[in-house]
C-alpha cells in the first residue's frame, strides 16, 4: 500500500503550492487553448470542421 502521508502534510509550504499552480496552469491550463484555439483554428482552413475535429482527436489521444 502506498504512504501517502507526505502528500497530506500541512508543512507543505506556500512556495511548492505556488510552484505547483504554475506548473498546472502551464501545462494542462495551455493545452484546451492550444488545441481549439489554434490546432482546430489552422486545420479548418484546409479541412471542414469535422475533420478538424476528427484530426485533432486522434493527435489528442495518441498525445494522452
Amino acid at each position: 500500500m502506498a504512504d501517502l502521508s507526505l502528500a497530506f502534510n500541512p508543512g507543505f509550504g506556500f512556495p511548492m503550492i505556488i510552484l505547483m499552480f504554475v506548473n498546472n496552469l502551464i501545462t494542462s491550463g495551455l493545452e484546451e487553448p492550444g488545441w481549439r484555439g489554434f490546432a482546430v483554428s489552422e486545420l479548418t482552413k484546409k479541412f471542414t470542421a469535422y475533420q478538424a475535429s476528427i484530426i485533432v482527436y486522434i493527435i489528442w489521444a495518441i498525445w494522452h
